[in-house]
């Protein structure tokens, strides 16, 4: 239920409905923790999502997992809160995946934080260099803060890397 509350976008009924689940006794798994949070992302819900990342481990007792953090850092960059979504990303004790960088510079565009940005994107292209997409969210935060220059550069290299998109077929 909470999971379906979430996926529609339910965010207040979701943690009413996790309320609910603890003071009944009944303990939270590790993908209930993850519906939650997404929800909590999902809904915009900073308070409450940081309070449930810290219940993961304080009191019941888990290490949050790459699941936890990626929620977490989605809900931070969702909310505008860029440098802490960054901080976070380097903090877990697991090295941060190419997808959680992505992410993450996927809310730099959308908030137009130009220099964590490039921050990001470098880390990035030194993690996976021939992720195309990545290369086309940082021409396009150069681009919308005006940095033709820069946005021309790195079009450049990535023709003279040929990194092109990849293109999806279908059989239906």
């Amino acid at each position: 239920m909470i999971n379906a509350y979430e996926m529609h976008g339910n965010g207040e009924a979701a943690l009413s409905l996790f309320s609910q689940m603890k003071n009944s006794g009944v303990g939270p798994d590790d993908i209930t923790f993850v519906s939650i949070l997404s929800a909590c992302s999902h809904a915009g819900l900073l308070d409450k999502g940081q309070m449930l990342f810290n219940y993961i481990a304080a009191e019941h007792g888990k290490q949050p997992g790459v699941e936890h953090y990626s929620c977490v850092d989605n809900l931070l960059g969702r909310t505008g809160h860029l440098h802490a979504a960054y901080d976070l990303v380097k903090s877990p004790p697991f090295k941060p995946s190419a997808s959680l960088l992505e992410s993450l510079l996927g809310a730099c565009c959308i908030h137009g934080n130009i220099k964590l940005g490039k921050e990001i994107g470098e880390r990035l292209s030194e993690i996976d260099p021939k992720n195309f997409n990545s290369y086309v969210m940082l021409s396009n935060i150069y681009t919308a803060s005006g940095s033709w220059i820069d946005a021309y550069r790195l079009r450049s290299e990535m023709e003279g890397e040929q990194l092109r998109k990849l293109l999806g077929f279908s059989l239906l």
